[in-house]
């Protein structure tokens, strides 16, 4: 499952942007208007990307961009996937 959360913009300033984009994302983008998510989870830059277990531990953690095609992300998915 892929998740966005979106930090410190209101739901008409994100609607509006995600309404620009083609394609459309196809995932879940959650608010979190106040920054506490950002808090909780250590962000120390935007964006950035987790990859959390079944556990709900983080197994993968990225600050910048990145291309979640790439083999070595790839493979910890897969991974993750099969424990």
């Amino acid at each position: 499952m892929v998740l966005a959360v979106n930090q410190n913009e209101t739901f008409d300033q994100v609607f509006a942007f995600t309404g620009e984009l083609d394609p459309a994302p196809t995932f879940s983008i959650l608010l979190d208007a106040r920054g506490k998510t950002s808090a909780r989870w250590s962000v120390k830059g935007l964006p950035s990307s987790f990859i959390v277990d079944k556990q709900g531990r983080i197994a993968y953690r990225a600050i910048g961009g990145r291309e979640f095609d790439h083999p070595e992300i790839e493979a910890t998915i897969r991974r993750l996937i099969h424990e």
